[in-house]
């Protein structure tokens, strides 16, 4: 029996969404249907201690899900701190005040290997004998890749990098979910595409699909600081700038810095020159010019972070609903048994927010101008060689402890990106479908009756109103409510 893949501590099983056709639905009323679907999959998630991934791409099918969950499903593995964060969070998404940083710490989360490991398996591809890999994993990343691209050439470097940092259609859960969020800025610092890739995954009009700055004009965009997949010779192994405005891109990032709440995950609390001196220039104007705090003005692009991801959807653009019944589903446990992470006080006046795996209160002392939410499931003793969350003992500070807890922390990243996508939006577009009708909620059914009430009105009134809106003795404004009513209750299949 294989286990979990890409360091998964649960197995994740990807459920499409069958049976849901609203023309050939017998008579059965959709919303019951969804209801017991989501039920079943919560308690076979519990029963066989797995994560399960309900997927699909139609809109109205995710936003009854999606309505049903957040109603009823209870949230285990998120204590109520880590709810509350989230969910203002999610406000910040839905207020247009989200701006999300990734780094290369989510790539892994699909298996990907790190950088360097990345450059070390290229060398190896590439002939370099065992003597010299040795003597390759004493460098740094940037070394290596300047000795590849010498032997090899910079052309074949860079393919044969992506094929191991990027690899053809591949898109972990976690770029879907960030994906889905209500949220039309991006930066990354990996080279991958698989957030650009997971935005088009079900987009028909290229809408919400996310281009890559500076390269398309798009809604929503995505500024790749390193260099992009899909644009090869914008990538820069050594570090050489000279091939990309670096410059610019500084400036895009100051600029959410000063105007959005940015979001960081993938990433862990380490120097970085360039961000470092981004991150200052920041908080000097912030402060009106006076001096830069230094590292408590943020964060900064540095290490990788994150591992134990999937491949499976999630809302919207590709939307799913996760029952995370496994470890997360012992009702039993307190749900504040778990680090909430950073002060006990969510500050929004603060100008972004770490997803950080493992609580570092010393980084955390470094770095006082930042929200951290903390992930790691906290057991007493736990650095003592007490037990594990799997039930376990292990030796003070063990490597596999370690490891373990990251994983676990990996998943509840999942969960809590989740749970912000779920209270970014509405998902209300299954509520004028007649066929959701024991879906919904008594508000639901009053707001589906008045607005009956009004398309009869205008229908009475003006039976065209395409011709009331072109009448020369009609009120501009008016008529062009009229017409923004009469296109709105024809999408939603009122009229």
């Amino acid at each position: 029996k294989k286990g979990p893949r890409c360091g998964r501590v649960k197995y994740l099983l990807a459920v499409p969404m069958l049976g849901f056709d609203s023309s050939k639905t017998n008579g059965q009323d959709l919303g019951v249907k969804m209801r017991s679907l989501l039920g079943m999959l919560t308690r076979l998630a519990v029963r066989h201690d797995v994560d399960v991934c309900l997927v699909s791409t139609n809109t109205v099918k995710l936003a009854a899900a999606q309505s049903c969950r957040r109603a009823e499903y209870v949230w285990h593995d998120l204590s109520s701190v880590l709810q509350e964060k989230g969910k203002r969070l999610a406000n910040l998404a839905k207020l247009g005040r989200l701006a999300v940083f990734v780094g290369g710490g989510m790539a892994r989360m699909t298996g990907a290997p790190n950088w360097k490991d990345a450059l070390i398996r290229v060398a190896i591809d590439c002939g370099f004998s065992t003597d010299e890999v040795g003597e390759l994993q004493r460098l740094q990343p940037k070394d290596i890749a300047q000795l590849l691209e010498a032997r090899c050439g910079r052309a074949d470097t860079v393919r044969q990098v992506l094929r191991y940092l990027d690899p053809a259609g591949a898109v972990g859960l976690v770029h879907c979910i960030l994906a889905s969020l209500p949220v039309n800025e991006y930066v990354c610092a990996s080279f991958d595409s698989m957030l650009t890739r997971a935005s088009a995954l079900a987009e028909k009009d290229g809408d919400k699909r996310i281009g890559v700055m500076p390269y398309e004009a798009t809604r929503r965009w995505q500024l790749a600081l390193n260099g992009h997949a899909d644009f090869v010779d914008s990538i820069s192994l050594t570090g050489n700038t000279s091939n990309k405005p670096a410059t610019a891109s500084s400036g895009v990032v100051q600029a959410l810095l000063l105007t959005k709440h940015v979001l960081f995950l993938g990433f862990r609390l380490q120097s970085d020159d360039t961000m470092h001196a981004i991150l200052d220039s920041v908080q000097r104007a912030r402060s009106g010019g006076g001096e830069g705090c230094g590292r408590e003005s943020g964060m900064n692009e540095g290490g990788q972070e994150g591992h134990g991801g999937g491949d499976t959807d999630q809302d919207n653009t590709v939307e799913s609903g996760r029952d995370g019944g496994g470890g997360g589903g012992r009702a039993g446990e307190d749900g504040d048994g778990y680090h909430a992470g950073g002060d006990a006080v969510f500050s929004e006046e603060l100008n972004s927010t770490l997803l950080q795996r493992l609580p570092n209160t010393l980084e955390r002392e470094l770095w006082k101008q930042i929200n951290t939410i903390t992930l790691e499931p906290h057991v007493s003793g736990q650095r003592e060689g007490a037990r594990t969350p799997n039930g376990g003992t292990t030796s003070p500070h063990s490597a596999d402890d370690e490891m373990l807890l990251k994983q676990h922390a990996s998943r509840r990243l999942e969960i809590l990106l989740d749970f912000i996508a779920l209270h970014s939006r509405l998902f209300s577009s299954h509520v004028l479908n007649g066929s959701y009708q024991g879906h919904l909620s008594p508000k639901e059914k009053d707001l589906i009756h008045h607005l009956e009430v009004l398309v009869g009105a205008m229908r009475r009134e003006m039976p065209d109103t395409n011709a009331a809106c072109s009448s020369p003795s009609s009120s501009g404004i008016a008529t062009r409510v009229v017409h923004m009513l009469d296109r709105m209750f024809r999408r939603i299949g009122l009229v």
